[in-house]
């Protein structure tokens, strides 16, 4: 495949490796030949021995989430389980990755996408960033480990409202909350480099043990909040509610 069309596209530069959302036309909307490139591209960083992994998209946004029009048509109960499951795995391998994980985020990282982005170890964002929980405005719960992400960045009160809101958080106000770990004026994918090498300049086989210390136990919570929003998500994709509020979204981007 030309390396412009993969859906993910993957560089290495020293011991940094750069994984770049690949889908511009569509703000970095995943599909499921997506996830299945980016599991198979943080399987081949497992294997390796480089030691920061940096996550951006491509254009002008990090993901809009999950493509809900390729998503949408004609799934049965078994191919939406198989495509729960690779979304949670894809969220479990970034979070826990034997590397430094860094998300540069520009333009919207929102529903999956923004799952994406709270999975790794830094969010690095420009002024021109928004994270956005639109799982509600589609009848739908969050998903890709949302609901344990958001809570360890913001606490449980301000998740529960922010997911009922279906709430979009500007940068400034996320920058408030903690959800942005390093804040930026333009470029995140400059800054994200420049945060790896203060990394590559410390041990690091002493950093990852602490990574793997910290996650010992919320990997745990983590695995448990994945199985129950697929479970719900199950339930929720056959609700009339949805139903209704999918087809009026298919209907407006026609």
């Amino acid at each position: 495949m030309n390396l412009a069309m993969e859906p993910v596209r993957m560089s290495v530069k020293d011991e940094i490796v750069h994984i770049e959302l690949n889908r511009p036309e569509r703000l970095n909307a995943m599909n499921v030949e997506m996830v299945d490139c980016l599991i198979e591209r943080l399987e081949e960083i497992i294997k390796s021995e480089k030691k920061v992994v940096i996550l951006s998209g491509a254009g002008t946004g990090f993901s809009s989430g999950g493509d809900i029009q390729s998503m949408s048509a004609g799934i049965s109960d078994p191919l939406f389980k198989e495509i729960m499951g690779k979304v949670n795995e894809m969220i479990l391998k970034v979070f826990t990755l034997p590397q430094i994980v860094i998300s540069a985020v520009q333009g919207p990282a929102a529903g999956l996408g923004f799952s994406l982005a709270l999975a790794s170890d830094y969010i690095v964002a420009s002024q021109q960033a928004s994270f956005g929980l639109n799982f509600i405005k589609v009848g739908l719960v969050p998903d890709g480990g949302c609901h344990y992400l958001l809570k360890k960045r913001i606490g449980y009160q301000r998740a529960k409202h922010a997911i009922w809101q279906g709430k979009t958080f500007s940068a400034s106000e996320s920058k408030e909350l903690g959800i942005i770990d390093y804040f930026v004026e333009d470029d995140p994918l400059e800054a994200a480099f420049e945060l790896a090498g203060k990394h590559l300049n410390q041990p690091f086989q002493a950093q990852i043990e602490s990574k793997l210390i910290l996650n010992a136990t919320e990997v745990l919570e983590l695995t448990k909040i994945l199985d129950l929003e697929s479970e719900a998500q199950g339930k929720m994709r056959k609700t009339i509610e949805h139903k209704q509020r999918i087809e009026a979204f298919l209907n407006r981007a026609k």
